[in-house]
């Protein structure tokens, strides 16, 4: 009878265990495509950036072409 109480208190603390871990995995989950979502945001503005600096360089170029002319 003392066995079967303890196994059931065990089963009793591993299923909270198992129901912790689970709401931590859904706040892990949820701040990884947070994380992600930034990311792509700071990517999109770098290439943007990158976009700006070659044409700018472009422009730079054509400038100094036509001024040899």
């Amino acid at each position: 009878m003392a066995t079967e109480i303890n196994l059931a208190r065990q089963v009793s603390a591993l299923e909270a265990d198992v129901g912790h871990l689970k709401q931590w995995q859904e706040r892990q989950a949820a701040a990884l495509e947070r994380l992600a979502a930034r990311q792509e945001q700071i990517l999109m503005w770098l290439l943007t950036l990158m976009g700006g600096v070659a044409t700018s360089l472009i422009l730079l170029i054509i400038n100094l072409q036509t001024e040899r002319l």
